[in-house]
């Protein structure tokens, strides 16, 4: 669990939990890599093979290295692309392996023989089992996780060993595998050039994942929950919700996909599960939207954000002050300038909020967050503009300001899986996306720590 609190006497601790699927902090283990978007973790890991530089067709990829390291039953990759890329989205980037290293089976290609083939940006693959033609296969097939979700040029990949794409053979369950990267275009590169990396499984699965325990640390910490409940799930399907939430013991939740369900019906629910000592309950309170910002403390003020799909509420917690939390959820999917604009909206409404003489006027030094379902799941911009506050419509909404009171860009509280070394949030078996980080926290660290 990771604290936060106000620096300066206020001495405000705020411990953040990111939660779909039962995720705490990302914390790194020595020994193992996360599968989290970030390369950090990699540093011991040696690259096992190199690709020179500008050997790609011009504006496509240009490999130029790639890692491999086996870990509790899993096969995780890392690679460079020498360009920007939405990995699960418009591009000809194919994935081979050759799982049982035998030139002769799969798709020949470049002196291997490909099992599997996955194409990145068609979100599907081809595999060829054991003494059978080909069969298509989606991600849930092979248990495939990529990320970064948002474009980039460098990428994480995980397939689970043991899985049966065709519920015979285990998909990675031989001595070692043969890798390659290639570019389907005209002058498209190919990582190695010819054959493939090999790379042979080590027998030591690694370090034991440490279970995160959902206990608090501290007492005097503060939760705050983040969940998109699906379909108004928390009313029509309470028992799961019910479960979780007894379980992490929440002081602040923000809730996505409320469509349906009134603030009264959320604080019954909520009166219920997790019942408050003395007269008064839980409060909750929707200004705009899906969206429903619940708390154990006053509510003292909420606000719509125009233009975008988000909501701002200052909640006084106990002895503290005003703390500001924005629940936000963003169009999904493939609508990249609808998604950038209410980004933009939501920043310039904070830019103005942090200074005087506006609708809003925060107190100086009011901790902020900024929470929700981003469905960040196309240009890095996005991602950017809500660390940084750089404005990319600025005709309408003018100049961007750096988010946190000290000048500086928000923190971005990456959230791992409590006995899973991922950060993903979202999981859809039957969905053609792979498991991605769709929900966020970020935060003034000058003011939270």
């Amino acid at each position: 669990m990771v604290s936060l609190k106000v620096a300066g006497a206020r001495g405000f601790k705020m411990a953040l939990l990111a939660v779909l699927l039962l995720a705490a902090p990302l914390s790194a283990q020595e020994g193992l890599v996360l599968l989290d978007g970030f390369t950090a973790d990699w540093a011991a890991v040696e690259a096992l093979a190199g690709d020179p530089a500008g050997d790609g067709a011009p504006g496509g990829a240009d490999f130029d290295s790639l890692w491999a390291v086996n870990q509790h039953g899993w096969l995780l990759l890392r690679f460079r692309t020498g360009g920007e890329f939405i990995l699960q989205e418009d591009n000809d980037l194919r994935l081979l392996l050759d799982t049982d290293l035998d030139a002769g089976t799969g798709l020949p290609s470049s002196g291997i023989g490909a099992d599997l083939v996955w194409r990145f940006g068609d979100k599907s693959g081809t595999y060829f089992p054991p003494g059978g033609g080909p069969v298509t296969v989606g991600h849930f097939d092979l248990r495939l996780v990529t990320a970064p979700t948002v474009s980039g040029g460098e990428f994480e990949v995980a397939l689970r060993r043991d899985a049966h794409p065709t519920g015979q053979a285990e998909l990675l369950g031989g001595p070692g595998v043969r890798i390659a990267l290639e570019e389907v275009r005209t002058g498209g590169d190919r990582f190695p050039d010819s054959g493939g990396v090999q790379f042979t499984f080590s027998p030591d699965p690694g370090p034991p994942i440490d279970t995160l325990s959902l206990d608090r640390l501290d007492s005097a910490h503060v939760r705050l929950v983040t969940w998109n409940v699906l379909y108004d799930g928390i009313a029509s399907r309470p028992e799961p919700f019910r479960r979780v939430l007894q379980a992490i013991q929440p002081d602040i939740i923000a809730l996505q996909e409320v469509w349906s369900t009134e603030p009264a019906a959320v604080r019954g629910m909520l009166d219920a599960w997790l019942p408050l000592p003395g007269p008064l309950g839980w409060n909750a309170v929707k200004v705009n939207g899906d969206l429903i910002v619940a708390s154990r403390w006053p509510i003292t003020a909420s606000w719509p954000i125009p233009e975008a799909r988000a909501s701002a509420h200052l909640i006084e917690a106990p002895g503290t002050g005003p703390v500001l939390v924005i629940d936000a959820h963003y169009p999904c999917c493939g609508n990249n300038e609808g998604r950038q604009w209410e980004i933009d909206a939501t920043m310039a409404w904070l830019r103005d909020a942090m200074q005087p003489g506006g609708v809003v006027t925060l107190e100086e030094n009011t901790p902020v967050i900024i929470t929700g379902d981003m469905n960040l799941v196309g240009w890095r911009q996005q991602v950017e503009t809500l660390q940084t506050g750089q404005i990319v419509n600025t005709d309408f909404f003018g100049t961007g300001a750096p988010p946190d009171w000290d000048g500086s860009e928000l923190a971005d509280l990456v959230s791992r899986q409590s006995a899973l070394m991922m950060s993903y949030t979202w999981r859809g078996d039957a969905s053609v996306f792979s498991p991605g980080r769709l929900d966020y926290i970020l935060y003034t660290d000058s003011r939270l720590s």
